[in-house]
């Protein structure tokens, strides 16, 4: 996590001292963590190899899994997308980590708002989602429409995205777009 050490994982001890900063955004295998003992249990879903790290692989792997099985619209963007992928689709089989509870499934506290064109349920100001996000939202929403405008608008904004022009988009060019985009 980022500390003094920054070593880019997520020891347990660091989880349990942020995982309070990363419930409420929308993601359903976060949105219910309630107290240091769920958190725990979620941190040791998120560790798939038990190594007492969790590395952004476990993370993401973690929450996607989740989106899928509660079926939400990023899930099911995530599904399609995997099996489309042949490389992907062990992953598709294996068990949702961290989708169940001792409690029973894990539902979306704001299932009840619209979702927005990402597919996230966001509330704002104390539901959890800042004016960043919906600036980003904003400045992005353009691009997730399904129109011939919005495709030919997605290819120009990638063309941005990918400066060297070799069709890929490594962190830091992402990092650069989004900056210069917000701006």
């Amino acid at each position: 996590g980022r500390d003094a050490n920054d070593d880019k994982r997520i020891e347990e001890d660091e989880f349990l001292k942020g995982y309070k900063g990363v419930a409420r955004h929308g993601f359903v295998a976060l949105d219910n963590i309630e107290g240091k003992k769920q958190a725990k249990e979620v941190f040791a879903s998120m560790d798939d190899n038990g190594g007492g790290k969790v590395l952004l692989d476990e993370w993401c792997t973690f929450i996607k899994n989740a989106e899928i099985a509660a079926d939400t619209q990023i899930g099911k963007l995530l599904a399609a997308e995997m099996a489309k992928d042949p490389a992907m689709e062990a992953l598709s089989n294996q068990s949702p980590s961290g989708v169940e509870s001792v409690d029973g499934p894990v539902e979306p506290k704001y299932k009840s708002l619209p979702a927005n064109s990402f597919g996230l349920h966001m509330g704002k100001g104390k539901l959890g989602a800042s004016k960043d996000f919906f600036d980003f939202q904003k400045c992005f929403e353009p691009l997730c429409a399904e129109s011939e405008e919005a495709e030919k608008l997605r290819e120009e904004q990638f063309k941005l995205a990918d400066p060297n022009g070799n069709g890929l988009c490594s962190l830091a060019e992402l990092e650069g777009f989004v900056k210069a985009s917000l701006q």
